[in-house]
């Protein structure tokens, strides 16, 4: 097990400073399942679904891993940086040869790499992350109020 390298856009709108002060699990809830990852990608699916993402892969959110390797490999980062980054095995007994940890170097090229042109960084500024942790998901349809 290693680590992963997030984006410097997340410490710019505050959430990796808001993550650091939490006691618990991020994603508490998802730990009350025999499998944390399995609970948290099909909820992700479901979340995705719901709001437009199709396609002919029947798991929308990992396909996200494809579009994270995708463009990692359009920015020329070194094939072993990328698997690493992808949690994927290493290809060869050469690359598993030293440390199975990214390098310093590689953690500062993924870290600042230039966003998706599809993401609007202003959405994410100002964020309540407080708010958006403290909000319970709920089954079925909301309940409408009818007023008399």
């Amino acid at each position: 097990m290693t680590y992963f390298v997030l984006h410097d856009f997340l410490s710019k709108i505050g959430f990796v400073e808001w993550a650091m002060k939490q006691e618990e699990f991020l994603f508490a809830k998802a730990h009350t399942y025999p499998d944390p990852s399995k609970e948290a990608s099909r909820v992700m699916n479901k979340l995705m679904r719901s709001c437009g993402a199709a396609g002919r892969q029947a798991d929308v959110f990992n396909s996200l891993r494809g579009d994270a390797i995708k463009d990692m490999r359009d920015a020329n980062v070194q094939d072993r940086t990328r698997r690493l980054q992808a949690g994927h095995e290493l290809n060869n007994d050469h690359d598993k040869y030293g440390h199975r940890a990214l390098s310093a170097e590689a953690c500062r090229q993924l870290a600042t790499e230039p966003l998706p042109v599809e993401i609007e960084p202003e959405v994410f500024m100002g964020l309540d992350f407080d708010a958006l942790a403290a909000g319970r998901r709920t089954r079925g349809r909301p309940s409408v109020k009818k007023e008399s």
